[in-house]
């Protein structure tokens, strides 16, 4: 197989893991790898990746109670939702403690 081939082949990995619910990693092209179509969409991919891992990450957190994490700057339209979502649980949460001493 080609090498060109076998980096493609290494990029459904990532996409893989995401659906088994697994934490994938970036795909790695060899330094004097050629500057081509494969590296752009492998650069696509890894910045997928990062931002897929970081919005994971902070979903966790979330769901466990923690509000005070820091998104990371994506882009991604969903990036948009959880920063509301998170914006919106932080104000009902002060809302709640600003009730809680008057009851």
């Amino acid at each position: 197989m080609s090498e060109e081939k076998n980096i493609i082949v290494k990029m459904t990995e990532p996409i893989y893991q995401i659906l088994e619910g697994k934490t994938p990693s970036p795909v790695e092209l060899p330094e004097d790898y050629t500057d081509n179509e494969v590296r752009q969409r492998v650069g696509y991919l890894n910045r997928f990746v990062k931002e897929y891992n970081d919005y994971a990450e902070s979903m966790h957190s979330l769901s466990i109670g923690e509000l005070g994490m820091t998104l990371s700057k994506g882009k991604m339209r969903v990036a948009h939702s959880f920063k509301s979502l998170q914006s919106n649980l932080r104000h009902l949460t002060w809302k709640t403690q600003q009730i809680a001493p008057g009851s």
